[in-house]
C-alpha cells in the first residue's frame, strides 16, 4: 500500500502526485487532509474516491472537536484555527450549511489500519477511538474522555504552536457560527 500524508488542502499537489503513481496501487492516507490549503473539501472528496483507508488526523479531529458547543469545541476551534484551520472555518462560516458535508464525511474515517504484515496511524492516535467512528460514537468517546480531551486541549491552548501561513484570531472570531 502508498501511504500519503499530510496533504493539507493543496488539492493540485494531490491530484499531481495521483497521477504519478502506478495505476492500480492501493493506496491510504495517513491524516491532515484539511487546513492550510485552499482547497481542503476537494481533497477529502478525492481521498475519499480514491480510498477506503483515509484516517483521522489531529487537524480532522480538531474541526469535529470544534463543532461541539461547549466550552472544549470554542477552545479545539482556537487551536484547530492557529493550526491551519483558518480557511475551512471562514468557508464554513460563510456557508454554515458546509457542516453537513463536513459530518458526511466522519463515519468514513478510521484511526488506524492493520494488516498481516503492516499497522498505519496517524502520529498520537487515540486508542480509545474505535477503528471505524461514527459521529454519535465520536461524541460518546470524548464525553467519556473528558478529562483526557480537556487535559489534552488545556495543554495546547496555555502554549499555542500558530502556523506560520494562518493568521491567528482573537476573541469571538474562534467560534464557529451555529448552523440553523
Amino acid at each position: 500500500m502508498i501511504w500519503i500524508g499530510d496533504v493539507h488542502g493543496h488539492y493540485e499537489h494531490l491530484q499531481k502526485l495521483l497521477k504519478k503513481l502506478p495505476k492500480g496501487a492501493e493506496i491510504g492516507f495517513l491524516g491532515d487532509i484539511i487546513d492550510r490549503g485552499p482547497k481542503p473539501f476537494k481533497c477529502l472528496k478525492l481521498a475519499f474516491d480514491v480510498s477506503d483507508n483515509v484516517l483521522l488526523g489531529n487537524h480532522e479531529e480538531l474541526m469535529f472537536l470544534s463543532l461541539k458547543s461547549d466550552s472544549r469545541g470554542l477552545k479545539a476551534a482556537y487551536i484547530w484555527d492557529s493550526n491551519g484551520g483558518s480557511h475551512l472555518i471562514d468557508k464554513i462560516n460563510k456557508k454554515p450549511k458546509t457542516i453537513y458535508t463536513i459530518l458526511d464525511f466522519l463515519p468514513r474515517f478510521k484511526t488506524y489500519v492493520e494488516t498481516e504484515n503492516s499497522f498505519a496511524c496517524h502520529a498520537g492516535i487515540n486508542f480509545s477511538l474505535p477503528k471505524n467512528c461514527s459521529k454519535q460514537k465520536f461524541i460518546e468517546i470524548v464525553d467519556k474522555h473528558d478529562k483526557l480531551v480537556r487535559d489534552n486541549i488545556d495543554r495546547k491552548i496555555d502554549n499555542p504552536t500558530p502556523c506560520p501561513n494562518s493568521p491567528s484570531r482573537t476573541g469571538a472570531n474562534h467560534r464557529l457560527q451555529a448552523v440553523g
